[in-house]
């Protein structure tokens, strides 16, 4: 057990009709997941979930999705706990992992800066969506 964390690519609707292509027989697709990256699922549920936490589906924008790389980029170019703390903080939980920063809080800030750079270069926001997800 632990704190799972998902981002999916999902196509967008409008008045029943899907407005892109259903990729793999799937119209929905894994494009982010973490293991243990309290900060990143606390930014998630603070920033776009309204601060509730009960392993709903939460829609993330493209321009929430800019504000995380905006901030992830901060704090890896500083490499300071004191801007870690106060951008990116890490959260407790029930199975949500070490709360110190440690390699493990770079580790996390560094593939979630490739995860999001990546989801940001090949979504097209005009037909598909973002949506976060965890479980514990």
């Amino acid at each position: 057990m632990g704190l799972d964390m998902y981002l999916y690519r999902k196509p967008k609707t409008t008045k029943g009709k899907i407005l892109c292509k259903i990729k793999n027989g799937r119209a929905d697709e894994e494009v982010g997941y973490w293991r243990k990256a309290n900060h990143i699922h606390a930014w998630f549920v603070n920033e776009c979930g309204q601060g509730i936490d009960k392993c709903q589906t939460i829609p993330v924008s493209q321009k929430k999705l800019i504000e995380l790389l905006e901030r992830l980029n901060r704090v890896q170019k500083s490499h300071r706990k004191l801007i870690a703390e106060e951008l990116l903080p890490p959260q407790g939980g029930f199975f949500f992992g070490r709360t110190d920063i440690d390699d493990d809080y770079w580790e996390g800030i560094n593939e979630s800066i490739k995860i999001i750079s990546k989801v940001l270069k090949e979504t097209d926001f005009e037909t598909e969506r973002i949506v976060y997800q965890a479980s514990w």
